[in-house]
């Protein structure tokens, strides 16, 4: 069983996930993203940046101990939640919900069904 923190890990993914939950999932796909230690090119790496920018903010008091970077250029690179149809960047306040087309209707229960008997 792995264990609650990881303060072995210099990384604000790992920080970040001890507070997240589920943290080995997360981090195996990191190493093999970006550590070298397996063949997994189709992962979404937008998703350990955009935790690790998280981690960097909330979970690492001496600041970021990985910068990603774009490998052609070496500038840093950033997460960004941009709106499909305007491009515009949206910040969390921005961000509202609507039922999209996999959201399953509500089973009634067994209460609710033997009302209409």
């Amino acid at each position: 069983m792995l264990g609650r923190t990881y303060d072995t890990q210099n990384c604000s993914a790992a920080r970040a996930l001890e507070l997240v939950g589920e943290r080995w999932s997360l981090l195996i796909i990191r190493d093999a993203l970006f550590a070298g230690h397996a063949r997994f090119g189709d992962f979404l790496a937008p998703v350990i940046v955009a935790l690790s920018a998280w981690g960097d903010r909330y979970a690492a008091p001496n600041g970021p101990p990985i910068i990603y970077e774009h490998t052609a250029c070496g500038s840093e690179i950033r997460q960004q939640i941009r709106c499909v149809a305007c491009e515009e960047e949206i910040c969390n306040t921005d961000i509202g919900v609507r039922p999209g087309p996999g959201l399953l209707s509500p089973v009634p229960s067994d209460d609710a069904a033997a009302g209409h008997r």
